[in-house]
């Protein structure tokens, strides 16, 4: 596939999930929401983090590269997106529990941090 059929993939879920993220966001009461309406919301809030971050980064890497292989920047700007989302997702779900501490959020963006060390230090 092309870089513009991906992207266009990028943009179509991250559409319809900021779509059904409002939808939850607008039409339901938290306090009466069963697990299955909390799971939907920080699903789709996850998928559409993940993909405005997406062409964020990979949009920013283009224009610091001057435009030399940008196919390249796609995988790695969705992983840094994935990471981000998973760890910003993590936090707030966290606090909505009432289990957040400030020392479970730096072991949740050590652990991010660590994750992606692995990824750049596995040469494939």
């Amino acid at each position: 596939m092309k870089l513009k059929s991906y992207l266009f993939s990028v943009f179509a879920v991250t559409l319809l999930s900021l779509g059904v993220w409002f939808m939850i966001l607008f039409n339901i009461d938290v306090d009466t929401a069963d697990f299955l309406t909390i799971s939907a919301f920080f699903g789709s809030l996850f998928l559409w983090l993940t993909g405005i971050l997406t062409f964020i980064i990979f949009y920013f890497r283009v224009w610091i590269s001057n435009n030399e292989v940008i196919f390249t920047f796609l995988p790695i700007s969705i992983r840094h997106s994935i990471l981000i989302s998973y760890t910003l997702v993590g936090i707030l779900s966290m606090n909505a529990l009432n289990v957040l501490t400030w020392w479970d959020a730096i072991m949740l963006i050590l652990v991010t941090v660590l994750i992606e060390l692995f990824f750049r230090a596995k040469k494939v």
